[in-house]
C-alpha cells in the first residue's frame, strides 16, 4: 500500500523550519518511518541545516528536492517556506544519482546522474526501476541536453519527471537536494521502482499569437535569428520598445508569459519555450533546444486557458494510473502560471484537487519541467517520449502497484 503525508513551514531558522514540515508531514502520514522524502523550499532555505532539520524526522530515506519560486501545497501556492511530503510504500526501491558542472556540460551531467542511480553507486537495490525523478539547476544550463544525457543510460521511451529549480525569480542560483548533499549547478535524481503505480500528466494552455516565423540560427539552447534577422528583433516587434529597456535581470519574467511555442511529433498541444536572458548580438538564450528550421510562433495564456490545463494534466495523470485510486501526487508549475493568475493562483491546485480528490499534495513553482505528455507504470518501451518544457504544468499521480 502507498501512502503519504505532506506540510510546510514558514519558520525563520532552515533547521527549525525543515524538521516542523518533516514533522507534520510524518503525522499526517501516520508512520514512525517512510520511504521517500521530497522538498522543495524557497532560496534563503538553501543551508545544510534545511537537510538535517529534514533528516532529524525522517531518518536516512532517500531525499530529493530543490530551490523554488513558491511551494505547491493542496491549498495553493506558498512562499517564503519549505514544503515536504513523506511517502510510504513498503519494498519501495530508491536508487540516487547526482551529476554536477550542469552549465559546462549539460549532457555529461545528464548521464552521470542517471547511470550513478542505475548502477546503485549511492544506494541499493536492483532492476531497471520505473521512473526517474530529477531537479536540476534551473538558473544556467540547456535541459534538453541533460535530458539526452540521461535517456543515453535508462533509454529513450523511459519516464523522466523533472524539475528545473528556481531562485524566486531572480535566474541566478539554485540548489539541488540530494540525500544530505546541497547540490549547485548540478542535476540530481532518483530512480524509483517497486509496488507503486504512477501516472503522470502535462499541459500548458498557452495559445499562438502570431504568424509563424523560421528559426534560422540556433546552435544548443541559443537562437541567434529568427526569418533571417536578429532573434530579439521577434520580441521588439510584439513588446516595442519595452524589448530594448529589459535587462537580462528581469527579461524572463516579461518573456515567460510570451514563450515561443512550436509543433513536436506525438504532442498534443505544441512546445513552448522562454528565452531567459539575451546575448551580446541579440541572440535568445532558452533552457532547451530549439532547432534551426523549427517554425515557431509567440504564444498567451489566460487565466481559464491555465485551470483548464491544469485540470487536463491531472486527469491524464489519473486515467494512467488505469483505475487505481490517486493516494498522493506532486505537481511541478512554471513560474510563469502564477504570473498569469495573479491573485487567483490558488485556482491550479484547487482545479488538480477537483479531480485527484483530497489527498496528500506537494511540488514547486519552476523554471523547467520534463515529463511526457502522458506515462504509467510499469514503463512503456513505446510510450511517449519525456521532453523538456515551459510554461506547463506536470502532475504526477502515485497509487498503488
Amino acid at each position: 500500500m502507498t501512502s503519504a503525508g505532506a506540510s510546510w513551514s514558514n519558520l525563520q531558522d532552515p533547521f527549525e523550519a525543515g524538521q516542523e514540515a518533516a514533522s507534520l508531514a510524518l503525522n499526517r502520514l501516520d508512520e514512525d518511518t517512510c520511504d521517500l522524502v521530497l522538498v522543495f523550499s524557497a532560496p534563503r532555505y538553501a543551508t545544510a541545516e534545511l537537510l538535517e532539520g529534514v533528516r532529524a524526522v525522517t531518518g536516512s530515506a532517500p531525499l530529493l528536492g530543490c530551490t523554488d519560486a513558491g511551494n505547491l501545497t493542496a491549498d495553493g501556492p506558498a512562499h517564503a517556506s519549505v514544503a515536504v511530503m513523506a511517502v510510504r510504500c513498503e519494498g519501495l526501491e530508491v536508487r540516487p544519482g547526482a551529476g554536477d558542472k550542469l552549465a559546462a556540460d549539460p549532457e555529461a551531467a545528464g548521464e552521470a546522474m542517471a547511470r550513478q542511480a542505475r548502477e546503485g553507486r549511492l544506494g541499493s537495490g536492483s532492476g531497471p526501476g520505473s521512473l526517474l525523478l530529477a531537479v536540476s539547476d534551473g538558473s544556467r544550463g540547456n535541459h534538453s541536453a541533460v535530458l539526452r544525457g540521461a535517456q543515453r543510460v535508462v533509454g529513450d521511451r523511459f519516464p523522466v519527471i523533472g524539475v528545473s529549480a528556481g531562485d524566486d525569480g531572480a535566474f541566478t542560483e539554485t540548489a539541488q537536494y540530494c540525500l544530505t548533499y546541497l547540490l549547485k549547478d548540478s542535476v540530481a535524481g532518483l530512480l524509483i521502482g517497486g509496488p507503486i503505480r504512477f501516472g503522470v500528466g502535462t499541459r500548458h494552455g498557452w495559445g499562438p499569437i502570431s504568424r509563424e516565423r523560421r528559426v534560422t540560427g540556433a546552435h544548443g539552447a541559443v537562437v541567434t535569428r529568427i526569418d533571417d534577422g536578429p532573434a530579439l528583433a521577434l520580441y521588439r516587434d510584439y513588446l516595442g520598445e519595452a524589448a530594448d529597456d529589459l535587462s537580462n535581470d528581469d527579461f524572463a519574467r516579461t518573456t515567460c508569459v510570451y514563450p515561443l511555442g512550436f509543433s513536436a511529433d506525438g504532442e498534443p498541444e505544441p512546445l513552448v519555450r522562454f528565452p531567459m536572458r539575451v546575448t551580446q548580438e541579440g541572440g535568445l538564450v532558452f533552457g532547451g533546444e530549439v532547432a534551426e528550421g523549427t517554425g515557431v510562433r509567440l504564444m498567451l495564456a489566460t487565466k481559464d486557458s491555465v485551470i483548464a490545463s491544469a485540470r487536463g494534466a491531472a486527469q491524464e495523470a489519473l486515467d494512467a494510473l488505469g483505475g487505481a485510486k490517486a493516494k498522493a501526487a506532486v505537481v511541478f508549475s512554471c513560474f510563469a502560471r502564477e504570473k498569469v493568475m495573479g491573485r487567483e493562483a490558488a485556482r491550479e491546485m484547487r482545479a488538480v484537487r477537483e479531480v485527484l480528490g483530497e489527498i496528500p499534495m506537494v511540488g514547486c513553482y519552476c523554471y523547467g519541467q520534463t515529463a511526457p505528455f502522458q506515462a504509467a507504470a510499469p514503463a512503456d518501451a513505446e510510450g511517449p517520449p519525456s521532453r523538456y518544457r515551459n510554461d506547463s504544468i506536470v502532475v504526477l499521480a502515485l497509487g498503488d502497484g
